[in-house]
């Protein structure tokens, strides 16, 4: 991200020692005076159009404190003298002291910090751009989400929006979408989505890549903002990072909209930069790419090659692994070493999965007949016990679908698994319903014939077992039943497959 400073380094002319002034060159050309930069916005606008020098002292003092008690010192010290543009540089100065320790404990520990967040209410009307978008970056940094800080963020920049340059349109956005403000300022993100149109020709790589992130995030913006968005990146590929390869093809396939030129441009692009992709630069692309259809079977290979040569998959989260999966599942592309490596750390931490990660997970490997047995044997024990009453209902299709479909044998289960899907029929739309026939269908043929192999010494074990047949064929039964009450809702390739489950139901 650019820099919080706002104001330009102000150094001398750069002489060269011993050089001779040429006829080609003079005392205004590069090689004698260096070029000045172009002075950053202003934080705020100050009274007579310059600040005091005693202000400008305070901001170089923020700025220098090497610890957050050496800043909450000098902010307990001289709070009281400071203007605008001392508190939005002390709260941007907090941001890179703070870490994950200190800050549970700020409020508590540093009296002061609250002082300072009190002053943020108060300036917050007078701020300008860059000055809006330091506040509301430091409050994501900060997890801090006061509403009525971030309502007077979103009137202001509102109002002053056509005075954003790019910088700013990005830092602002991506704080909010990190805050997870959205529907409460619709007119803001309308606000931001003309002027990103207007003005993502002029952003840096990094801005393109959070405004980009942001609104993929949000799931705002139109087709025309995200079709200038597309023409900024082609314009500038040569420069994009992996991250920023990744959040932005993983911008377009979040919203949904068709790009193929940019995806056949950001796999080119991939391509030769391989050895520099991150963990999450992976996960975000692969998952992009099969979610838009873009797959470039070769990149996917390598990127798994990648995940798998540098040990990424042992610093996923769950959701990381749950998308790879199901990237790969989709395209569908086995990659051995790639899904031994998943299975390994779902036998770890799948007992911390969310429901939607186990559904994923245990759909892939069926998907793909990946029949590892840690990883299903895994999935499996975080489904009992009464866990399934807390699974969607396309979360509990993929589950009974992707056990039946290898034929996972766990009495247990399929007894949580009818039991469960038998309370909540009335929640099931005619998709997930013929989904649950598929895999009920299957799961019935499969104890009919493991039924004509049972023992005459496992008489007691073929009670239970019958029971539990039992009760998977009226379930069966029932999910037909309400299928063809409503086939007249049906759509023709739903009802081509619903018959085509009748026919092979082998109803007794």
């Amino acid at each position: 991200c650019s820099s919080l400073s706002d104001g330009p380094d102000h150094a001398g002319p750069k002489f060269q020692s011993g050089a001779s002034v040429s006829s080609s060159s003079s005392f205004y050309g590069n090689f004698v005076w260096q070029k000045p930069r172009a002075a950053l916005p202003p934080i705020f606008a100050a009274t007579g159009g310059r600040r005091p020098e005693e202000a400008m002292v305070l901001d170089r003092l923020l700025r220098s404190s090497g610890s957050l008690r050496e800043l909450m010192t000098a902010v307990r010290e001289h709070l009281s003298e400071f203007d605008t543009g001392n508190v939005v540089i002390a709260l941007s100065a907090g941001v890179k002291l703070v870490d994950d320790r200190t800050l549970p404990t700020l409020q508590s520990a540093y009296p002061a910090w609250n002082a300072l967040l009190a002053r943020v209410h108060t300036c917050i009307s007078s701020l300008e751009p860059r000055g809006l978008s330091m506040v509301a970056y430091a409050a994501a940094k900060l997890n801090w989400r006061d509403l009525q800080v971030l309502d007077e963020l979103a009137s202001v920049s509102e109002k002053k929006s056509r005075s954003f340059g790019a910088t700013d349109i990005a830092k602002l956005c991506w704080a909010f979408a990190k805050l997870d403000y959205v529907e409460e300022a619709s007119g803001f993100w309308k606000a931001m989505e003309h002027e990103t149109t207007q003005k993502i020709h002029s952003a840096k790589y990094v801005d393109l890549s959070m405004i980009a992130w942001s609104f993929g995030n949000t799931e705002q913006g139109g087709e025309p903002m995200f079709a200038e968005l597309a023409r900024a990146a082609l314009a500038i590929i040569h420069d994009l990072t992996p991250q920023c390869l990744s959040n932005l093809a993983w911008a377009f396939a979040r919203v949904g909209i068709r790009a193929p030129e940019l995806y056949a441009t950001i796999t080119r692009r991939s391509r030769t930069m391989i050895s520099e992709f991150a963990d999450f630069d992976v996960t975000n692309l692969c998952w992009a790419l099969a979610k838009a259809d873009e797959v470039d079977f070769e990149l996917l290979d390598e990127l798994a090659s990648h995940t798998v040569r540098c040990g990424f998959v042992k610093r996923f989260s769950a959701q990381m692994a749950s998308h790879m999966a199901w990237a790969f599942a989709v395209t569908p592309v086995a990659h051995q070493p790639l899904f031994e490596a998943l299975a390994d750390f779902i036998a770890k931490h799948a007992s911390v999965f969310e429901s939607q990660y186990v559904a994923n997970c245990a759909w892939a490997y069926a998907a793909l007949d990946v029949r590892d047995p840690s990883a299903f044997s895994s999935l499996a024990h975080v489904c009992k016990g009464g866990r399934l009453w807390a699974f969607r209902q396309d979360e509990l299709c993929a589950i009974c679908w992707a056990f039946a479909k290898v034929r996972w044998d766990d009495d247990e289960l399929l007894k949580d698994m009818v039991q469960v899907a038998s309370h909540r029929l009335s929640e099931f739309d005619s998709q997930s319903l013929i989904n649950l026939l598929s895999s009920l269908v299957a799961l019935c043929a499969k104890r009919s014939t493991e039924s004509m192999r049972v023992s005459i010494q496992d008489a007691c074990l073929e009670e239970c077992s019958e029971e539990s047949h039992g009760n998977l064929r009226e379930l069966r039964d029932s999910v037909l039943s309400k299928i063809l009450v409503d086939s007249n809702q049906l759509r023709q390739d739903e009802l081509a497959m619903a018959v085509r489950l009748f026919c092979g139901a082998d109803r007794d």
